[in-house]
């Protein structure tokens, strides 16, 4: 009886080993990493009209170079792990104007604080394929909590029936708490550029190597 307890231990005990030690790569031309941010530009008027006028817009830029590491946790994908890297030099707004101005000393200070980190603090699922991520994001030297939503767009809702994946996270920060900040003149100007950033990363990983539950599947 001890000898067949210890045998069943044992088995689970190396299938939950040969699982976790699955690896997962990002495919990062199928990946990317966004933002949006909304505007309110002021125009001072014409000959007849004293009131000004209101122009609101949003601006989108995406970063070009970043890097995911995806630790796998539960057969659902909850319990799961993420690391991220986005290089701050890389950001693409269609405006080279702009771009340089964000990564000058003025905004990122990319000379000095050249990556954005994030690290995962929990991964919990919470419907058929949507979670909930929360964890610390670094930007310019300063860490602050944030919370993803994420939907997994995958084939299959077991990770151990999946040879690939993507999922999509979005999540709010405030700019101001990182001292994301633009002159004071060009923000109570004409130009106002909310605080509030939406982050959106779309990410797709596929599967390397072997693991116990792929060859059970195979």
């Amino acid at each position: 009886m001890k000898r067949t307890i210890l045998s069943i231990f044992l088995l689970f005990a190396v299938g939950g080993l040969g699982f976790s030690q699955t690896q997962w790569s990002l495919d990062k031309s199928h990946s990317t990493v966004g933002f949006e941010v909304e505007h309110i530009i002021v125009v001072q008027k014409v000959i007849d009209t004293p009131e000004d006028y209101y122009t609101m817009g949003r601006t989108d830029g995406k970063f070009m170079k970043f890097d995911l590491k995806f630790t796998p946790g539960n057969e659902d994908f909850s319990n799961s792990k993420v690391e991220a890297t986005i290089a701050v030099n890389s950001v693409d707004t269609d405006n080279p104007a702009r771009d340089g101005h964000l990564v000058s000393e003025d905004f990122f200070d990319a000379a000095k604080y050249p990556n954005i980190q994030f690290v995962s603090k929990s991964f919990t699922k919470t419907g058929d394929k949507t979670y909930t991520l929360a964890g610390d994001i670094t930007i310019k030297g300063v860490t602050q909590p944030i919370t993803f939503d994420v939907v997994c767009t995958s084939e299959f809702a077991k990770m151990s029936e999946s040879q690939y994946f993507s999922f999509t996270a979005t999540g709010l920060l405030d700019r101001y708490d990182f001292g994301l900040k633009w002159t004071e003149l060009i923000e109570q100007g004409g130009f106002r550029v909310s605080s509030n950033v939406q982050l959106k990363i779309q990410a797709n990983l596929i599967k390397s190597g072997k693991s116990y539950a792929n060859e059970k599947h195979n």
